[in-house]
């Protein structure tokens, strides 16, 4: 099962994609390969960085397939705003049951 995990310092915040049962290498969730360079924010006060997680993630999580900018929207305001400050993890399950859950809001 893939994880991702939010660890923010005085100096950097970073995700992480991780497997809980070692199918795959840790590796950096990136900003870059999904056009929106910079870093990720999360929680109440995210901005922009928030918006950026929620579109990294969210690309990652659905193999690139990302197709509606007001999944990512809804995505960030429910569930990105709403991570703890400075640790998180969220599996892959918690990220496909709120795409479902926004789904069903719309639909």
């Amino acid at each position: 099962m893939k994880l991702y995990v939010g660890v923010r310092t005085e100096l950097d915040r970073r995700v992480l994609v991780t497997s809980s049962k070692g199918e795959f290498a840790d590796y950096p969730l990136s900003t870059e390969r999904n056009g929106h360079p910079g870093s990720f924010g999360w929680g109440s006060g995210g901005g922009k960085a928030a918006w950026i997680l929620a579109v990294a993630s969210l690309s990652d999580h659905l193999a690139g397939g990302l197709r509606e900018m007001g999944l990512c929207r809804r995505f960030e305001e429910t569930l990105i705003a709403a991570l703890p400050v400075n640790f998180w993890v969220l599996s892959e399950g918690d990220v496909a049951a709120a795409i479902e859950r926004l789904a069903a809001e719309t639909g």
